[in-house]
């Protein structure tokens, strides 16, 4: 890769991307937030002294639709980004690439329950013991990793109709691999906007979710921009040598 841009160019990119159409936006993600909530209460409801039971209702939500939603998100955001015709009924446009993003949501959900499945056999010593706490710290690290690798799966799936679920995880993996701890260092850059969404009991995230979100988007944009003129270069020099 080339030389990398700071946090800070991807975020005042971001801010100017959203300046003046803010409504829309906030309004999409008020609808992610209170889906989110409304799963979450919904899966409490059902809640059973079985783990088995109580992941496969967990699970069904996430694949039924909240995977759905947040793929609807991307595309809101995607065309948001280009300046082309965006409405928030777009959200539900992540129905249409249901089947696509399935081989993301079952991955994504194995991980977690391998993760689950981890720190509760270690639960009761985590606190007493210095190799549970290297264990399960080991698991969530490695879980982390791998959710952080297949974060540009959904955009890939967007900008690329003829790929598959498999091919948008694998070329997610394959960029993100090389650039993690920028990608990590991204992330973190937002770390005190989290502490202001807590402040503000939650009120600020209409704000922020949209502002991480775009300057993601805006980030993985960079790195295809980079990618093609990285190979634009090599073809050179290969008609060069010839």
């Amino acid at each position: 890769m080339n030389e990398k841009r700071s946090y800070r160019d991807f975020k005042i990119a971001a801010k100017f991307a959203l300046r003046g159409r803010l409504t829309k936006i906030m309004v999409v993600y008020m609808f992610i937030v209170m889906l989110t909530v409304a799963a979450n209460l919904f899966s409490m409801k059902f809640t059973t002294e079985n783990y088995y039971i109580n992941i496969l209702i967990q699970g069904l939500i996430i694949l039924l639709v909240l995977e759905p939603f947040s793929m609807g998100a991307v595309t809101f955001n995607m065309a948001f980004l280009k300046g082309n015709n965006y409405n928030v009924g777009m959200i539900f446009d992540g129905y249409k690439y249901f089947f696509k993003i399935l081989p993301y949501s079952v991955i994504s959900i194995l991980v977690s329950v391998a993760y689950n499945f981890i720190f509760n056999r270690y639960a009761d010593t985590i606190f007493t013991s210095l190799l549970s706490q290297i264990i399960v710290f080991a698991a969530l690290l490695i879980m982390t990793v791998i959710k952080l690798c297949m974060s540009f799966t959904y955009y890939y799936v967007y900008d690329n109709p003829e790929i598959s679920g498999f091919g948008a995880v694998i070329k997610s993996f394959k960029i993100l691999r090389k650039n993690i701890m920028y990608y990590i260092g991204l992330n973190l850059s937002f770390v005190w906007w989290v502490f202001g969404i807590t402040f503000t009991y939650g009120a600020l995230m209409l704000y922020v979710y949209p502002y991480m979100e775009i300057t993601k988007i805006i980030y993985y944009k960079y790195l295809m921009e980079q990618q093609i003129n990285n190979s634009a270069v090599q073809d050179e020099e290969v008609k060069e040598n010839e």
